[in-house]
């Protein structure tokens, strides 16, 4: 809402993710408000890349490393990163890249 955004925006942030799933355009109209595609455990993950990489487009999945229970599941994560990295059109960018002034 517009007072966290306040908030954010007064703490010295130039971008924050919001919690609604679906397609950002980069740089996203609200810095404040750019939208992940998806959960790094979607069970739509590679649909979602297969789409971002067929219309050229930022794909942004999100994930928080305590989700990662157990030594199978940071297996499944390095595979997904090997994946994405064995991608000749894929670029992997620090998220303040995608940001212009």
């Amino acid at each position: 809402n517009d007072s966290v955004k306040h908030a954010v925006r007064d703490a010295g942030y130039r971008f924050a993710r919001g919690n609604a799933r679906g397609r950002s355009d980069f740089p996203p109209g609200d810095p404040l408000v750019f939208r992940p595609q998806c959960h790094f455990l979607s069970d739509d993950f590679w649909a979602l890349y297969e789409e971002a990489r067929r219309d050229g487009t930022v794909f942004f999945f999100w994930g928080h490393s305590y989700e990662l229970i157990g030594d199978v599941m940071w297996l499944n994560l390095q595979r997904v990163m090997e994946r994405i990295s064995s991608d000749r059109d894929a670029t992997w960018v620090p998220i303040p890249s995608l940001f212009t002034e």
